[in-house]
């Protein structure tokens, strides 16, 4: 196989190649040299593959070399510190930001640990002159473009840059870290941090884990927990150069200390990472616990604090940490809040006095964690948690328990004695206890006949409304079938015929089929369009917009329109009363209004039947009528008339949707007016409707 692209990192190993979208890596023949960075090569291998830490990535073995020319390089690809440790581009040309931790020189190469608010990762810069090396790093923010590769998959070496002139600084650090300004607990929570490259806080030490996580509290109170980061390996003396960071040094409880680091988290737990710490004096004040409870815990008022609270004890628990470890656990509770308590010792059962349900009360750390949620309580000795003896809680209720049962039996006693007095009344009562009892019974019996009748009576309803709806969707399903099949039909046909026999047919014969190919799409859109403007009416989408309108000019127009849309040359005579010119109307209602009903009464007129429209003013309203012969709408579907999809039973095959109506009424109401018709099966119907006038 042969590629071409320019070489973008190059080393004794071999080299990386970027033909403008990706890079991969090429693996020299051994008798071959490292081409220089920004050479345009051709390269003739074969491919395979390279298997760092068990991760599998390809590359190239090459045979022979051949510079071309020498190219500028590719644009990198920009990546955040966490993709760039965990190797999300492995072998690609990548740009990434940070904040500079650490860093060391040595046989011209510049290793830079660079950190961020979520990941860290080192890169390696080759070809760094010793006098290129600067100490004043710490803390600036830097900008690298290199590969995104690394020997063992290590964020310890997770990029290569092929030359120092591929890393500019775009913030300035300092050689000395701790001149950086310092900040309080308040401050470092809220955002001003946030674009800080270190920060600095002050405090006296309250704990030091094995893990290197200090915790501390300031001089005004608050608490924050620090991340002690372990530096770059240094060079021996003479052999290199290095920054001026140390190893941790190690802080007892007391210490008055300043550390210097990346802010980490916000809210209830503030805390840093990558962190530099400096002991201003040794055992300088004593931590003090705070007094607080387990719901303070909860609300994260006392995260990081050594506190001292107590609580009902729930549970003890025992597990072995391995060698001659044992983790003691102590579940307390307090207003339903329950909270763990553990100490880390070599005592296999250091409680084992303890008992359900005692009041313990415990002395500890709160630790907090990046989720912001206070966990547990850390014991540091045996003695940080006391039995206090039975709980409050527990002793009220054994209180209440043995009360309640003396008091039991002392009701018990004179129930007794009471019975004994009553006995010699008790056939009287008993016949008047029947009585009341019937009388009771009776009164349920009617009260529950009534809710029974009540519930019936919903059902009915609720039955009768899912007929409607089931009713609905069948006139809604028939309507569909009906509308949309027919005139696709006719399309179907007339397609079919046009493709299979277009060179038999004469021009008249094909026209017609357009024509009736036309006429099916003119249908359906128009069927469509009536369900668009009836959603737009139904939503509250359609407005109103009256405008002065001459309407006897307007309505001889829509019926004009109105009758070349249905092809047919069907008399209609119209009528004119009052001064209507001009009348202030919304033109596109009214048009809907005046071409559904002038539709309906030609299509259900008999041929040549008469339809009269006449329109009249009488002072602020306008009345109008659309009258026909036709055949009329039966009296059980007039009380349903302007329901969606609801066509009269006496319709036969008369095309329609049962929408039309109901767009004239909602057309209507947007006008503030009213509709009314009148009808006789067999001797024709009138609709009229009545608008109000827009003042003038």
């Amino acid at each position: 196989m042969k590629l071409q692209g320019t070489v973008i990192y190059a080393d004794a190993d071999g080299f990386s190649l970027h033909d403008g979208h990706f890079a991969i890596h090429v693996s020299l023949p051994p008798d071959v040299a490292s081409p220089p960075v920004g050479a345009l090569l051709e390269v003739d291998g074969t491919t395979g593959s390279n298997r760092p830490a068990g991760h599998l990535y390809p590359l190239v073995l090459a045979r022979s070399l051949r510079q071309v020319n020498l190219s500028p390089p590719p644009a990198p690809l920009p990546c955040s510190l966490r993709d760039l440790s965990s190797f999300l581009h492995w072998d690609q040309f990548v740009v990434v930001e940070g904040f500079v931790i650490d860093h060391s020189w040595s046989e011209g190469v510049h290793r830079i640990l660079l950190a961020a608010h979520d990941d860290w990762a080192v890169i390696q810069v080759q070809g760094t002159a010793e006098d290129r090396f600067r100490p004043d790093l710490l803390g600036a923010r830097i900008r690298a473009r290199g590969i995104n590769q690394g020997p063992d998959h290590s964020p310890m070496l997770a990029m290569k840059v092929a030359a120092p002139e591929h890393w500019q600084v775009l913030v300035p650090g300092r050689e000395d870290p701790f001149t950086f300004p310092e900040l309080s607990v308040a401050q470092i929570a809220s955002s001003e941090a946030s674009s800080l490259p270190f920060v600095k806080v002050h405090g006296f030490v309250l704990h030091s884990s094995p893990q290197n996580h200090v915790f501390a509290r300031e001089r005004g109170g608050d608490a924050f927990r620090i991340a002690i980061f372990n530096p770059l390996e240094k060079p021996a003396p003479g052999a290199g150069l290095a920054s001026p960071v140390l190893p941790f040094p190690g802080v007892s409880p007391g210490d008055e200390i300043e550390a210097i680091g990346v802010a980490a988290d916000t809210g209830k737990d503030v805390g840093l990472r990558f962190c530099q710490v400096r002991i201003v004096a040794t055992k300088a004040t004593h931590p003090v616990a705070v007094p607080t409870t387990i719901p303070m815990v909860y609300e994260g008022r006392v995260t990081n604090q050594i506190v001292t609270l107590s609580g009902r004890l729930v549970e003890r628990q025992q597990i072995g940490l391995g060698g001659n470890q044992f983790r003691s656990v102590l579940v307390l509770e307090e207003n339903s809040r329950l909270l763990r308590c553990q100490l880390d010792s070599d005592d296999p059962d250091p409680y084992e006095g303890f008992r359900k349900n005692d009041l313990i009360e415990a002395t500890g750390l709160i630790p907090g964690n990046p989720s912001n949620q206070p966990l547990y309580l850390l014991l540091k000795n045996k003695e940080d948690a006391v039995s206090r003896g039975l709980s409050p809680a527990a002793l009220f209720r054994r209180v209440w328990l043995w009360g309640g049962l003396v008091v039991a039996g002392l009701v018990l006693l004179l129930l007794w004695v009471q019975s004994l007095r009553r006995s010699l009344a008790r056939a009287e009562r008993a016949e008047n206890a029947e009585r009341v009892l019937n009388a009771t019974l009776e009164d349920r019996v009617h009260a529950r006949t009534l809710e029974l009748e009540s519930a019936r009576t919903d059902l009915d309803r609720a039955l009768d409304q899912e007929r409607e709806l089931g009713a609905l969707k069948d006139r809604f399903v028939a309507m569909v079938s009906h509308e949309f099949r027919t005139p696709l039909g006719v399309t179907m046909s007339a397609l079919e015929l046009l493709r299979h026999h277009r060179a038999r047919l004469d021009q008249e014969k094909q026209g017609e089929l357009l024509d009736d190919i036309f006429s099916a799409t003119l249908r359906m859109s128009g069927l469509m369009e009536q369900i668009l403007l009836l959603g737009r009416a139904e939503s509250g989408k359609m407005k109103r917009n009256p405008s002065p309108l001459d309407l006897p000019v307007l309505v001889r127009r829509v019926i004009s329109e109105t009758l070349a849309s249905v092809g047919t040359d069907h008399p209609v005579d119209s009528d004119f009363e009052g001064d209507l010119n001009p009348v202030s109307l919304d033109e596109n209602l009214f048009r809907l209004m005046l071409g559904n009903l002038v539709s309906n009464a030609v299509k259900y007129s008999p041929e040549g039947g008469p339809v009269h429209v006449s329109v009249s003013r009488e002072e602020d309203r306008i009345e109008l009528k659309i009258s026909d012969q036709g055949i009329g709408i039966p009296e059980a579907d007039q009380p349903r008339l302007f329901e969606a999809f609801h066509r009269a039973t006496n319709v036969g095959e008369i095309s329609g949707t049962g929408l039309g109506l109901l767009l004239v009424k909602r057309c209507v109401e947007m006008h503030g007016g009213s509709i009314t018709f009148t009808s006789r099966p067999g001797n024709g119907t009138t609709f009229r409707i009545v608008l109000p006038l827009e003042a003038e």
